[in-house]
């Protein structure tokens, strides 16, 4: 535990508690720019931005929402015009300032060269 201590406006302190927080994730989310096309199972396609990714899953930007629990099917176009195509499972979706940002996690480990992606 943490003890946080606030200061109202008579300059008290008030004691608060809060959890620490802990980053259980495996893997090392990597910046990532690449864009490229979606098809989902239930028959939504567009483009779509990644943000981050890692070996498990992926953090994309795009305009419209997916609905969560769905299969999904990216396709980024590389270096030499080569194509890198990733498939997972919707696991969250949310409204951001330019439009929905999406977190997919891949069906299998997916290991690539940080050169792939940079």
């Amino acid at each position: 535990m943490i003890i946080i201590f606030f200061f109202d406006n008579s300059g008290k302190g008030v004691e608060m508690l809060a959890e620490t927080f802990v980053d259980k994730r495996l893997f090392e989310r990597l910046p990532c720019a690449l864009t490229g096309k979606y098809e989902s199972y239930d028959g939504l396609s567009g483009e779509v931005r990644c943000r981050n990714i890692s070996a498990l899953g992926i953090k994309v930007a795009l305009r419209n929402p997916l609905t969560i629990g769905s299969h999904l099917k990216i396709s980024f176009a590389v270096k030499k015009g080569l194509l890198f195509n990733v498939e997972g499972i919707i696991r969250w979706c949310k409204r951001d300032s330019l439009g929905w940002d999406a977190g997919i996690t891949f069906d299998k480990p997916l290991f690539f060269p940080r050169e792939l992606i940079g």
